[in-house]
């Protein structure tokens, strides 16, 4: 299933956050810093050694502790076209909780941010690569510490824009919209940014560290929960083939991905190969490849 892609834009975008991912490689290799691929992309180098055939994204994980120091690299040690974000920087368009490595001058923007978010025309959401970032944590609190840190997930997004109310969405959709934007207000007047709600998230994982490891700025709630692991478990990394590169997996990924996905090794049923499939991507080189639906073109 190709959401909105052509073959061909499917293939430029793999190669595209293919070249994302070997630039993170690049400067982790460089600096020492252990990463793994997870998620979809752990299941594509297990199955498939490279790409799920219609996945979009790449994900990349790191303790806690690793990530600190790849945020301490220096920006002139990145390739030009990059640049990393998380709350703590002035990026507007940068709304989640985990880290991103963005690629200048693209575009990739899903319906949902189109209807909900779009701003100024100048103001487009990069082809990026998603960066997990992993904590120790009590476990005998992982249920309260999913319900607190979703909270701190939904303030990064409100404290950086305001939902569109939509005419034609049904009343609760739109009613939930305004509650959403009269949230954004409250956080403006207050001047509670997102870099004040993610020192917050980060001094609550601190007083509440444990002997186990999961990643609470997951946006599923089932992944949060099955993908709980010990060190041991996880490292050190072994790796494995992903397209033309090697990629680093944890240790155990066989056990924690069937605890996750069942037989993640056989191919899903057609009605559950989704992507993301963006109504807006632009390579930014000028060649092509653009997709743009009806309904954003306004």
């Amino acid at each position: 299933m190709l959401g909105n892609y052509s073959q061909e834009a499917l293939d430029k975008l793999h190669k595209t956050i293919l070249n994302c991912l070997k630039e993170f490689d690049r400067i982790c290799r460089k600096y020492d810093i252990t990463y793994f691929v997870g998620f979809g992309t752990a299941i594509g180098a297990a199955r498939h050694q490279g790409f799920i055939p219609w996945d979009d994204d790449i994900d990349v994980c790191l303790m806690r502790e690793e990530y600190e120091k790849l945020r301490r690299v220096p920006d002139y040690e990145w390739d030009e076209k990059y640049f990393l974000v998380d709350p703590r920087d002035d990026y507007k368009l940068h709304r989640t909780l985990f880290p991103c490595l963005f690629i200048k001058e693209t575009t990739f923007e899903t319906e949902s941010q189109v209807k909900y978010f779009k701003g100024k025309d100048k103001d487009k959401y990069p082809i990026h690569i998603d960066i997990f970032v992993f904590d120790y944590f009590d476990e005998t609190k992982l249920n309260r510490m999913i319900k607190k840190t979703d909270n701190y997930k939904r303030f990064v997004l409100y404290s950086k824009c305001k939902y569109k109310v939509v005419k034609s969405d049904p009343f609760k959709v739109r009613l939930s919209c305004r509650i959403k934007r009269m949230i954004s207000d409250i956080l403006k007047i207050t001047g509670t940014t997102s870099k004040m709600i993610y020192k917050k998230y980060l001094n609550y994982l601190r007083n509440n560290r444990g002997n186990m490891i999961t990643s609470f700025e997951l946006v599923d709630t089932y992944e949060k929960i099955a993908f709980v692991s010990t060190y041991n478990e996880m490292f050190p990394v072994v790796y494995l083939k992903f397209e033309d590169m090697e990629v680093p997996m944890i240790k155990n990924y066989h056990e924690i991905m069937t605890k996750m996905y069942g037989d993640y090794m056989a191919m899903p049923p057609m009605d559950k190969r989704w992507n993301s499939a963006p109504v807006v991507l632009d390579f930014g080189d000028g060649k092509g490849n653009v997709i743009k639906t009806k309904e954003c073109e306004s």
